[in-house]
């Protein structure tokens, strides 16, 4: 990050990012496995679901940050603040961890193929990729929409994406509470699928108002928010064994990666074809 910041060329840029990303992997794997070794086994599911806000924890504090930081300074101290974010992270997490006995676990009978190629876990990993795919395709394009079609000024847009976000943080957060209450993770995850997939067909309907659309998509942040806390909490039973949560961690991570990735070109080819945001709408209800 730091490396970045003092960059003048595109490429040694895009280098750095490699990087960047690759810190990012190990340590949104790593955490849970650290997780669950510093809390009770009453507490597991709850510590497990609250830790699914960190990306848009971090997404958030970042947008508000660079609309200040942006005003006064160039693109590059954006990248200086987060590095410094990340250094008190580290000692953070050092302090954490060191505190912690050390565990040896067994790897199970089978190795790291075993781990991956197990239904639970496949199943959840997929699950997490439609999750992650509807949420980037309504954070990223929503605040386009408002700004092209509607008139919106860029603040004003960037203000609805940011309440998208903040209501799918409340619904992560609901989701571990309402465990602690008694309610399955797996209810969960289909009351936000199913809710979702209802209030998609209004998200981008073009025919319909702007206060309903909004409205549409402040619930729908909030309700597919049940779906990643709820994935996390399962961590555990799905696992299997503590040596596996990494191997979890890593798996959910590549859904959520393989859905970032395809759900927003997939849904920009169906709206490009045909010239109309609502041609989205059918593959955000299929997900």
């Amino acid at each position: 990050g730091l490396l970045a910041s003092t960059v003048s060329h595109g490429d040694v840029l895009l280098v750095s990012r490699i990087f960047e990303g690759m810190g990012y992997w190990l340590t949104a794997t790593s955490i849970p496995l650290l997780i669950y070794r510093a809390s009770s086994n009453a507490d597991r599911p709850t510590v497990l679901a609250l830790w699914s806000l960190f990306l848009p924890t971090g997404s958030l504090v970042l947008m508000l940050i660079s609309g200040i930081v942006l005003e006064h300074f160039d693109w590059r101290f954006p990248w200086v603040l987060t590095s410094i974010m990340m250094l008190l992270a580290t000692l953070a997490v050092f302090v954490v961890g060191r505190s912690l006995p050390k565990q040896a676990e067994a790897a199970p009978r089978g190795g790291f193929l075993a781990m991956v190629f197990r239904k639970g876990p496949l199943v959840a990993a997929l699950a997490f990729g439609q999750y992650a795919a509807l949420y980037f395709i309504i954070a990223g394009f929503l605040p386009l929409i408002f700004i092209t079609d509607e008139g919106f000024g860029s603040l004003a847009a960037a203000s609805i994406g940011g309440g998208f976000i903040l209501m799918s943080m409340f619904g992560s957060v609901g989701a571990s509470w309402w465990n602690r209450m008694g309610m399955r993770f797996s209810l969960l995850i289909v009351i936000g699928a199913g809710s979702s997939a209802a209030l998609a067909l209004l998200v981008f309907n073009t025919g319909l108002s702007i206060e309903l659309r909004i409205f549409a998509a402040l619930a729908l942040g909030l309700l597919s928010g049940l779906i990643p806390s709820s994935l996390f909490g399962v961590i555990p039973s799905l696992a299997g064994s503590v040596a596996a949560i990494s191997v979890m961690s890593g798996m959910l991570a590549q859904g959520s990666a393989l859905g970032q990735l395809s759900g927003p070109p997939l849904a920009a080819a169906a709206v490009s074809h045909a010239n109309n945001w609502n041609e989205a709408t059918p593959y955000m209800v299929v997900l």
